[in-house]
């Protein structure tokens, strides 16, 4: 697990290390000087991305279960390293965001490491170890964007770009040569962990996965321009949004080991309705924020409860999921989350534009406050008569793990 785990460090901050500044890049470099222009063309960025995700996540999650995890992180890390480079050399916004769309539809290096990972975990292991794959993911997101912020600070915008596509292929290569998987192909039996059908099963998650990822990006575009208003412009803008995006890091990083922890224990729709009843309250002192300090200090609280549930979705999804079968399932898992993903920034836009940068925090305030009886919802759905969901509130079940991973040498 050690080199998977500093994979996902590596290429997480491989994207942290641009992607933060890209409203900043639009407005300097690609020429987009007027605010409302340059905040549509930063929600098309955003949904560019997430909408080829969508439609190429269960594509590489089937090839995956044919041909092995293993060629599947490769193929992300090398696929975001060619793109994230190209966007250095973007003659303008269109550009720029067709590039987005390619990245996304070629990487996926989250959903790539976690099936590998969540396939290859005994059961009482697995809130742990996809819990450490979550805190590789905020590890990477914290130093990208505290080394990102200082290179693109000191060396322009388009060197991040090629830097970033650097530390990609590096991540690339640790997979090549770090991890040995030998993998085998087993029969599909289309039933989950105790004769449970997937569909009847998986999908609630699946539901609840996809408005998790909406709520949780609803603020991410208009958080650059927030630091830019209380900043009062945009010229060094973009070290106090790595500074505001670090502490969001190490809230979140925490959160991959503790919570994942507590979800071993704890039944998964307990913990999130904590996470997200903290996460709605931590997002009110972020829209009233006119200083830096109570800024970061919402943000790293939000990020502690927030990053606790993605991670505890996904053990919730495992333990009802067969391991042969992973592969195709947490490629679902991507899509729907992409599809939450790219239509959030759409309607960010459209309140930020209309009603105030600040009014995107307060809106998110209460869409994490209405994920709750989605959750209760959800658990009842999955731990009634006939769908039991393995580790909701049920006995635990042994998952049968495929031999032949080796995640260290």
């Amino acid at each position: 697990m050690a080199f998977a785990w500093l994979s996902q460090v590596l290429s997480l901050m491989g994207f942290a290390f641009a992607m933060p500044f890209t409203a900043f890049y639009i407005q300097k470099d690609l020429g987009i000087t007027d605010p409302q222009k340059a905040k549509v063309w930063m929600g098309v960025f955003e949904a560019c991305g997430y909408i080829s995700l969508a439609v190429m996540a269960p594509i590489w999650g089937i090839l995956a279960d044919r041909y092995g995890r293993k060629m599947m992180m490769v193929r992300a890390n090398f696929g975001g390293a060619f793109f994230v480079g190209l966007m250095a050399f973007a003659p303008n916004a269109p550009v720029f965001a067709a590039l987005r769309f390619l990245q996304g539809a070629f990487t996926g290096t989250v959903s790539a490491a976690q099936t590998l990972v969540a396939s290859y975990t005994p059961y009482r292991r697995q809130g742990m170890a996809l819990g450490m794959m979550s805190s590789a993911v905020f590890a990477g997101l914290s130093l990208g964007n505290w080394l990102g912020g200082e290179f693109a600070y000191r060396y322009g915008y388009k060197n991040a770009f090629l830097m970033a596509g650097a530390i990609l292929s590096l991540s690339a290569l640790i997979v090549v040569f770090g991890i040995d998987e030998r993998f085998r192909r087993e029969a599909d039996g289309g039933e989950g962990p105790s004769g449970i059908s997937l569909r009847g099963v998986a999908g609630p998650i699946l539901l609840l996965l996809a408005a998790m990822a909406f709520v949780a990006r609803f603020d991410a575009p208009m958080l650059p321009f927030l630091v830019q208003e209380i900043h009062g412009g945009v010229q060094g803008a973009e070290l106090w949004v790595s500074r505001v995006n670090v502490m969001y890091c190490i809230g979140a990083f925490l959160a991959g080991f503790l919570l994942g922890w507590v979800a071993d224990r704890v039944a998964p729709p307990k913990v999130a309705r904590v996470c997200a009843v903290a996460t709605g309250l931590c997002m009110i002192p972020q829209a009233l924020a006119a200083r830096f300090a109570p800024l970061m200090a919402a943000r790293l609280g939000m990020a502690f409860f927030a990053g606790g549930l993605d991670p505890v979705f996904q053990i919730w999804l495992a333990r009802v999921t067969p391991a042969e079968r992973r592969g195709s399932i947490f490629g679902w898992a991507v899509t729907v989350k992409s599809i939450g993903w790219g239509i959030s920034p759409c309607l960010s836009v459209l309140v930020g534009v209309r009603y105030g940068v600040r009014s995107c925090f307060a809106v998110s305030a209460v869409l994490f406050i209405l994920l709750i009886p989605l959750i209760g919802f959800v658990a009842g759905k999955v731990s009634r008569p006939g769908a039991n969901g393995g580790g909701v509130e049920a006995s635990p079940v042994t998952l049968r793990s495929a031999p032949g991973v080796k995640m260290g040498k």
